[in-house]
């Protein structure tokens, strides 16, 4: 495969830290660049400490629980020209709450 229908989701990341995660619009991987278009389900599950998730352009799913235990107060960034769709998938399924917000960026 030459990488270019490829696609990879956000599966989160290790440890409680990080007070802000970024999810691209591209990864690179071995040379490959991949469009990032999901979020997984439980990517960001009880990471209390998160208050700002950038969601980039490719992202077209948001999986169950993704940002459920984040920071009640967090900011979801996102471009304009995706605030509509992101908005859409952000449902209190994802985890979203009332007491967070979306940002255009």
């Amino acid at each position: 495969s030459d990488g270019s229908n490829a696609t990879v989701s956000v599966t989160g990341y290790d440890g409680n830290k990080l007070t802000s995660v970024k999810v691209p619009d591209t990864v690179s991987i071995d040379g490959y660049t991949f469009k990032v278009t999901a979020i997984a389900g439980k990517a960001f599950n009880k990471k209390s400490k998160l208050k700002t998730v950038t969601i980039g352009d490719n992202v077209k799913s948001i999986g169950s629980s993704a940002i459920t235990g984040i920071n009640k107060k967090a900011t979801i960034k996102v471009s304009s020209a995706r605030y509509k769709a992101v908005k859409k998938l952000l449902t209190s399924k994802t985890g979203y709450k009332k007491t967070m917000k979306i940002k255009k960026i």
